[in-house]
């Protein structure tokens, strides 16, 4: 008998499967934004907590299979809760009690429940569930571990970098050093478009805030357009003051990572250059993964918020009735703001690279600066449904922290500052508020048959500068971000680098090297 014992126990394995299979599949639907080390700490905790529930249901039940079944339904409720609540939040009827945790937390147990009454009440073979659970485990399990071999095998693996131990210290923290030369801030508002598209897609005059910059000494370029349409290609471009169509000989058209394009953003041109001029290199990021914190910079700032792997486990799992709608990516923004208004206080001369996730979603502030509800997210996907308008809402809020941070940072600086005001790249609306239940937004329509409306919605970018004394002369209307470091280089630093010819490129994400040039492809223009 205790052979026959150890024999199925030795066959029980589902259970221990599940309870590290969605942590494998996250990781396998997320590895360009994952890294491996982020997850592993996961794994054990999860064995082990299963393997804790798995004795104490041996222990109540006396019988092993119905032991590894309840477990087994137990660890499947767990991981797979916030899915549900996901899908009924989305339903038309989510502004009733089926969007409330209260209601599928009791639907589960009811469900449960009944499971464990019928158990109870009739004579059920548990061992015949094991056999056929544990087929589903293994070919889940298999799934997932096929894609994450292949891509370490294209890749190598992915771990996350340790960050420097300053990268949580404030700049008030940190040295002070005398300085000659002009602070240097190039911030980025991740999907701020020109004052056109806000005026055509949301009926709304951001001229008050453009009027205000150039009230202040700033250059509004506002006929200004990104060189790519998507954010690593954008600032890498920028960044290196040139275009990066090379990419596309060197990693084809369909691109297995992002790893060289975020390499170019972190380890970029302007940096290298400026430090060997005395700049010491800040970095301020609010959560996305090449900006967030860079190993290239002297120091690196941003809000101990949590990893995108963890943001997807409280999503997804259980632990989301205990996540609180307002989560810490609104303490990033505010936190990035507070650090950019005290970098004057720096005396040594500093280079400062921010870039901020807003008024790109998730759509954290209304006008005032009062934290709203974060929409829930399905995995992987970024909710552009805005029936309240809350990006618009979002915006005010930011122009008005723009405006406040412009005004310390020039009133806190010794000698006036060189200041660069830039969105990545336009929104992407149209299509998106469409009725039509087909997406048709610019990265689900083909290419040749993108409407100039989609197109000059996506192209279309803020684009301001303050740059004292003569450097000013060198602006122009259409400039686009690829020579907006050529004309600093040469204005302050007497370089004499030419400006390249303003060039354009629409990609789609999982296709991002392949490039259109406006000029040459029909996409509506």
């Amino acid at each position: 008998m205790k052979i026959l014992r150890m024999v199925n126990f030795s066959l029980i394995i589902h259970p221990f499967i599940f309870s590290i299979y969605p942590i494998l599949y996250i990781y396998s639907n997320n590895l360009h934004e994952i890294y491996l080390n982020e997850i592993t700490p996961s794994i054990p905790y999860s064995l082990g907590l299963t393997i804790f529930v798995f004795f104490t249901f041996k222990f109540v039940f006396n019988e092993i299979h119905k032991a590894a079944f309840f477990t087994s339904l137990l660890v499947l409720i767990f991981f797979s809760y916030g899915h549900f609540f996901n899908i009924l939040t989305s339903t038309k009827l989510n502004k009733t009690i089926v969007g409330e945790h209260n209601f599928l937390a009791t639907l589960i147990f009811l469900v449960a429940f009944t499971i464990f009454y019928l158990s109870t009440k009739f004579k059920i073979q548990f061992i015949y569930f094991t056999k056929y659970l544990n087929i589903v485990s293994i070919v889940l399990l298999l799934t997932s571990l096929v894609t994450i071999t292949n891509f370490i095998i294209s890749n190598g693996i992915n771990l996350k970098q340790n960050s420097d131990p300053q990268s949580s210290m404030t700049l008030s923290e940190q040295g002070i050093e005398s300085k000659d030369l002009p602070d240097i801030y190039y911030l980025i508002f991740d999907e701020y478009g020109s004052n056109d598209v806000i005026k055509t897609v949301h009926n709304y005059d951001n001229s008050f805030f453009t009027e205000s910059l150039e009230d202040k000494g700033f250059y509004i370029a506002d006929e200004s357009q990104t060189n790519y349409s998507l954010t690593f290609m954008s600032l890498a471009s920028s960044l290196n003051m040139k275009y990066v169509n090379y990419l596309t000989e060197e990693l084809g058209e369909k691109p297995a990572n992002r790893d060289k394009v975020y390499n170019l953003i972190q380890d970029s041109k302007v940096l290298s250059k400026l430090k060997s001029k005395g700049y010491t290199i800040i970095n301020i990021g609010t959560g996305w993964g090449p900006t967030d914190k860079n190993p290239f910079s002297d120091i690196s700032i941003s809000y101990q918020q949590r990893s995108e792997y963890t943001k997807i486990l409280y999503n997804t799992t259980v632990l989301t009735i205990l996540e609180k709608y307002q989560t810490d990516a609104a303490k990033s923004i505010l936190f990035a703001f507070d650090n950019l208004n005290d970098i004057p206080k720096n005396k040594k001369p500093t280079f400062t690279f921010a870039h901020f996730l807003s008024p790109h979603p998730p759509y954290l502030f209304d006008r005032h600066g009062n934290e709203i509800p974060q929409p829930k997210k399905t995995l992987g996907s970024l909710i552009y449904s805005d029936p309240d308008n809350k990006w618009l809402e979002q915006l005010i809020f930011v122009n008005k922290k723009i405006l406040d941070s412009v005004d310390q940072i020039i009133s806190g600086s010794e000698k006036p500052p060189i200041i660069i005001i830039q969105g990545d790249h336009g929104t992407n609306f149209i299509g998106q508020r469409d009725s039509d239940e087909e997406k048709k937004d610019i990265f689900n329509t083909k290419v040749d048959q993108i409407t100039t409306s989609q197109y000059n919605e996506r192209m279309g970018i803020l684009n301001a500068y303050y740059l004292p004394e003569e450097g000013a002369n060198e602006l122009y209307n259409t400039i686009s971000p690829v020579n907006s470091f050529r004309i600093i280089f040469n204005s302050y630093f007497g370089e004499n680098l030419k400006n390249l010819e303003d060039k354009y490129y629409f990609s789609k994400y999982k296709t991002y090297t392949k490039l259109y040039e406006v000029q040459k492809v029909d996409i509506g223009l």
